[in-house]
């Protein structure tokens, strides 16, 4: 934890991240990881590359400490792009029925934060974020339960 980044521990997972953010008073929180060609935010990273189980918690911990939930890296993609785009990591033993759920819960975390699902990116900017990945039969499940959830939302 010692010279790790704030986006370093985001994808370390919580404790990790806790202590990072203890010992420099909750800066970096927004900072953009310039050693990553897309240079994302950590709460970008959180969705990317933390483990599973520990996602919910480390975006709560970001959230909490200040993250942006409209930022975006220079393709111009947002956390929640992120969050939709999240495959499942094989080699860490992920597997997409497990996946699902939990993309659910982390949308409507970023969503209840002031997540814009419209905002657009600049390659090929999607109508909706919600709606850019499809699979062969040009409809996504998970997307479309995200925007099912962003519906029912909007009329609560």
């Amino acid at each position: 934890v010692g010279g790790m980044s704030v986006a370093e521990a985001a994808v370390d997972g919580v404790a990790a991240l806790k202590a990072v953010l203890r010992k420099s008073g909750g800066a970096g929180v927004n900072d953009l990881d310039r050693s990553q060609v897309t240079q994302a935010t950590p709460l970008m990273l959180a969705f990317e590359q933390c483990p599973l189980q520990e996602v919910q918690r480390v975006v709560e911990v970001l959230l909490d400490h200040g993250a942006l939930v409209n930022a975006t890296d220079v393709s111009g993609n947002t956390p929640l792009m992120y969050c939709v785009d999240r495959e499942p990591n094989k080699q860490a033993g992920e597997d997409k029925k497990e996946l699902d759920p939990l993309k659910l819960g982390w949308t409507k975390t970023l969503l209840d934060h002031g997540a814009d699902p419209k905002q657009k990116n600049q390659e090929n900017p999607p109508e909706n974020s919600l709606d850019k990945s499809q699979n062969l039969n040009g409809r996504n499940p998970v997307s479309d339960a995200m925007m099912t959830a962003l519906h029912l939302r909007k009329l609560e």
